[in-house]
């Protein structure tokens, strides 16, 4: 149920350099407040936050961002970045605490069966390894990742449990606001044959590509199997599924290529089309008409995202709680939470 929790702390335990909150107690800090894991950031409930573990937190989430956010942007993301980190860390920290209060424990061969299904998303004995050397992080302190994560999880779930069954009429009222999501598109399914052009193909050149596409729309029209030419001549990476293309809506194709597959009847071959990619053959395979889910066929799916979205109101104000009722002190002032 929660995997997204579980997962969040396992994956920063194997891509982040050793997480240093895996039981494994350091030196004691020194006079000036700095200790092996680097100067003191915070204390929660009387455990301390160093530098490194809140430095670990930020590079996992500028990898979560990364690819979703223009990297000039997330550049310039650097103090937002840190006070998520310092929050996610304090988070983790009164979980944990809330977990050994209620005295949570998970049997070793569930543990171990859940740091199995961890492993085998990496292929292979010898990835998960070098993943684990490269992180700093001993199989031991995988084991105690995962073991934490499950007990939080466990402990998650207890918060989630009693929260009662989701009304059909809200279910109902939620589809009827957002009918929207609901409505389907017009979509054909096609397949294609593509004999490329580029800028450098003189007249001649695209000539004698058109000359042969179009001997191949004559073996179509005789009754050739389209899908066997296709495969046999496109240059699409679709010529491995017999040139399908599968369902699109309008805007998905280049202009011309969709004018000529929604003008055409299942069955229809078109004569040649030309795009700025080359060429085309197309064969109109299937056809749908514009829709609207029916509310029996999307109450499943609106349940679940209802469900979904109460638990995890119920998980942020269960972790608001434990912030609250918690001692969370900064080193460089007295203010506490």
């Amino acid at each position: 149920m929660y995997s997204r929790i579980l997962m969040l702390f396992v994956i920063a335990a194997l891509v982040l350099p050793s997480l240093g909150c895996s039981g494994e107690k350091g030196e004691e800090g020194s006079a000036d407040g700095s200790m092996e894991g680097g100067a003191l950031v915070v204390t929660v409930n009387g455990r301390e936050l160093n530098e490194n573990e809140v430095v670990q937190e930020e590079d996992r989430i500028r990898a979560q961002l990364a690819g979703r956010v223009p990297m000039q942007q997330l550049e310039g993301m650097g103090e937002v970045i840190r006070q998520q980190a310092v929050n996610n860390m304090i988070n983790r920290v009164l979980l944990e605490q809330a977990a050994d209060r209620e005295k949570i424990e998970i049997p070793e061969e569930q543990v171990k069966e859940r740091a199995d299904q961890v492993k085998s998303g990496f292929g292979s004995d010898e990835a998960f390894k070098e993943q684990l050397e490269a992180s700093g992080l001993t199989e031991s302190g995988f084991t105690q990742e995962v073991e934490l994560a499950l007990r939080i999880e466990m402990l998650l779930d207890g918060q989630t449990n009693d929260l009662g069954a989701t009304a059909e009429s809200d279910i109902r009222d939620f589809y009827d606001t957002n009918i929207e999501r609901f409505k389907k598109p017009e979509q054909v399914q096609a397949s294609h044959i593509l004999i490329p052009f580029g800028e450098a193909d003189g007249e001649g050149e695209k000539a004698a590509k058109r000359e042969k596409l179009d001997s191949l729309l004559t073996e179509v029209r005789a009754g050739a199997d389209f899908a066997q030419l296709a495969g046999e001549h496109s240059s699409c990476p679709s010529k491995t599924r017999g040139g399908d293309l599968g369902f699109f809506g309008r805007g998905q194709m280049v202009k011309e290529f969709e004018d000529t597959a929604f003008g055409m009847a299942v069955g229809d071959v078109s004569d040649i089309v030309e795009t700025q990619f080359g060429y085309h053959i197309i064969k109109v395979t299937g056809h749908q008409d514009a829709s609207t889910v029916p509310f029996e066929e999307a109450k499943g799916d609106i349940l679940a995202y209802m469900d979904g979205q109460r638990k995890q109101q119920a998980v942020s104000d269960y972790i608001d709680s434990l912030r609250t009722a918690a001692s969370i002190v900064y080193p460089d002032s007295a203010a506490t939470e």
